[in-house]
């Protein structure tokens, strides 16, 4: 693996993530929660990770998406599909009103 992530915790591999500007994705796999979280890690703390989520479209959400450590069963980064969706991310405009 080209990078160096510590693996001790949830927040220390977030943190190592974040430190190298990668977009996450962030998965809970259990088919009662079941929940897919795309996006930049924004902060994390002892018990949460928060990310800037973006949808299939590319529109990054205007807060964060906290996810409970607890919750994940799988990450990934860095790879193709990722990778792809993150050079097209953009934020939505503003309607102006008079």
């Amino acid at each position: 693996m080209p990078h160096k992530i510590n693996l001790t915790n949830w927040q220390t591999i977030f943190k190592s993530i974040k430190s190298i500007d990668l977009n996450v994705i962030v998965e809970c796999e259990n088919p009662n929660i079941d929940t897919f979280t795309i996006g930049a890690i924004v902060k994390t703390t002892k018990k949460l990770v928060h990310i800037l989520y973006f949808n299939a479209d590319g529109f990054i959400d205007e807060t964060p998406t906290s996810v409970d450590y607890d919750s994940i069963t799988k990450v990934m980064f860095d790879d193709r599909y990722i990778n792809v969706f993150s050079k097209y991310i953009r934020h939505k405009k503003k309607k102006i009103t008079k």
